[in-house]
C-alpha cells in the first residue's frame, strides 16, 4: 500500500469523498504519519519477531558499533562472531562499573527497525513495515482506522462508534501477529561460552558499546 491509497482509504472510512472535502489531503497525510509510528509501537509491544531483522556489523576500534543506517527501534539480541559460532552478550546493568572495549568486534545483532514514512513527493512509495518482503493487510488496515479515527476530530462529526470498534478489533488481530519458532545451539559437553563483553547503549544516537 502506498500514500496514496491510504489517504483513498481513510476518505472512504471517514465518508469524505465529496469534491469539496472536509479534511485535506495535507491533514490525512499528518495523521497517516503519526499512525504509522502508533501502530508500529503496537507491533513492538506485541512482541511479534515476524519483523526482526537479523545484520552482521563490525565496532570501531574503540568497540563503539555505529546502527545510524539500521535505524533501531528495540534491540533484540547482540551476539559476538567467533569463526563458525556465535556467543549472545547480555546488556549491561545499570550501575555496573564497566570499561569501553578496545578493539574491532565483529558482532550479529537481531533488532526490530523503525519504519521510515515515504517523504512528501513520494505518494507513489510503498508503506513497508520493517521490509517490503513481509506486507501485512492487518497492519495497512490499521494504519488506516487509525489515522482515520485521528483526522474524524476535523470533521467536527460525532465519534463513530463503527470505526473505534473496528480499531478494537484490528488490535486483536495484531496481538496475534506471528512468531518465527526460535533455536539455540548447545555447544558440546552442554555449556555455554561465557560471554567476554557486555553490551549498552553508545554515546552517540543509535549506536551500542562493548564493554567489559
Amino acid at each position: 500500500m502506498n500514500v496514496t491509497t491510504a489517504i483513498s482509504r481513510v476518505r472512504r472510512l471517514i465518508d469524505d469523498r465529496d469534491a469539496n472535502p472536509l479534511v485535506s489531503d495535507a491533514d490525512i497525510r499528518e495523521s497517516l504519519v503519526v499512525a504509522c509510528e502508533e501502530v508500529w509501537q503496537m507491533v513492538v509491544a506485541s512482541g511479534a519477531n515476524i519483523y526482526t531483522q537479523t545484520v552482521d556489523v563490525t565496532s570501531n576500534v574503540n568497540g563503539l558499533v555505529d546502527m545510524q543506517a539500521l535505524l533501531p527501534l528495540r534491540i533484540s539480541n547482540v551476539a559476538l562472531v567467533s569463526g563458525n559460532a556465535t556467543i549472545t552478550l547480555p546488556a549491561a546493568r545499570p550501575g555496573d562499573t564497566v570499561a569501553n572495549v578496545a578493539t574491532s568486534q565483529t558482532l550479529r545483532i537481531s533488532y526490530l527497525p523503525r519504519v521510515v514514512f515515504p517523504e512528501v513527493g513520494e505518494e507513489g512509495d510503498p508503506i513497508a513495515w520493517a521490509t517490503e518482503s513481509i506486507p501485512s493487510n492487518t497492519l495497512d488496515q490499521m494504519l488506516c482506522v487509525v489515522a482515520a479515527c485521528d483526522v474524524w476530530i476535523i470533521t467536527g462529526e460525532p465519534l463513530n462508534k463503527a470505526l473505534v470498534a473496528r480499531k478494537e478489533e484490528l488490535l486483536t488481530s495484531l496481538k496475534e501477529l506471528p512468531n518465527i519458532p526460535q533455536h539455540s545451539v548447545i555447544p558440546v559437553g552442554g555449556r555455554a561460552a561465557r560471554a567476554p563483553f557486555a553490551w549498552t547503549r553508545g554515546a552517540q544516537p543509535n549506536s551500542i558499546q562493548l564493554v567489559y
